[in-house]
């Protein structure tokens, strides 16, 4: 590499160092969090026989819109997970290092606490 390659290499590095300084907008930081836990949601309720769509699901927790011709079930599952994930928003802001056995057994009793009560936290 010869000397001007490596002074764009650095001044590469440098801009993405300031980059990375740049503090991310609320508002772009909470259509992060909506892109984010609706596909989240849509890729784990998948095969699982919940007809919810990608729009059903934002237009659910973020919209606040009723979506008709859904179970209660499936509702309740989407709503379900939506709450896992602010569980797991919470202990990321407790800044945890790792997740321990209670905090896991949390997750799954809040994943299915309105859709198999009999196997919530177990």
């Amino acid at each position: 590499m010869n000397e001007l390659e490596e002074k764009l290499v650095n001044i590469d590095n440098l801009r993405m160092k300031i980059e990375n300084f740049k503090p991310i907008n609320e508002n772009t930081n909470k259509n992060l969090k909506i892109y984010f836990n609706t596909t989240i949601i849509f890729n784990s309720i998948q095969g699982k026989g919940n007809t919810f769509t990608l729009q059903d699901i934002k237009d659910l927790l973020f919209n606040g819109k009723t979506i008709t011709g859904k179970t209660e079930r499936e509702i309740n599952e989407i709503k379900d997970f939506e709450k896992a994930l602010e569980y797991i928003e919470e202990l990321k802001e407790k800044k945890l290092t790792e997740l321990n056995e209670a905090n896991i057994l949390n997750i799954h009793t809040i994943l299915f606490k309105n859709t198999s009560t009999e196997l919530a936290g177990k």
